[in-house]
């Protein structure tokens, strides 16, 4: 009973943004315990609800710690900026507004590279002649 309670308080706190070492101390709970009961209701809450209100939830999150952030951002704080970008990526990430990184194999001047593969002959002077089909066996 008291891990069913503790999951809702550990849950609370990760929305709040604690840290699994905050959450642990307020429960009386050591970090990796509080991490394991942590997982434990995600694995629930995602068994139990759909990806689309999950999507939401994360979004929620985002928003809200952006409404604190903005402010400072605003005012030119620039560790609050430099986490309002952070938040920014994230919620790219989670709606997938980021267009896919292209890598395309180019030399310094941005030319195509070309590749050449080249067959060299070794010498074969006392290794063993290995079969290639029943016309070696006769």
């Amino acid at each position: 009973m008291r891990d069913h309670l503790d999951s809702a308080a550990i849950v609370r706190g990760l929305v709040a943004g604690l840290t699994y070492t905050e959450i642990g101390a307020d429960l009386g709970r050591p970090a990796d315990d509080v991490h394991r009961l942590a997982t434990q209701a995600v694995r629930a809450f995602c068994e139990r609800y759909p990806i689309e209100q999950l999507v939401g939830l994360e979004h929620t999150r985002l928003e809200r710690l952006h409404a604190v952030l903005w402010p400072g951002a605003i005012a030119g704080n620039i560790e609050s900026i430099r986490e309002v970008r952070a938040l920014s990526a994230e919620r790219r990430k989670l709606f997938g507004l980021d267009a896919p990184t292209r890598i395309a194999p180019v030399d310094p001047d941005g030319k195509p590279l070309s590749f050449t593969i080249e067959f060299v002959a070794r010498p074969t002077a006392g290794w063993p002649r290995l079969p290639t089909g029943a016309a070696d066996e006769a």
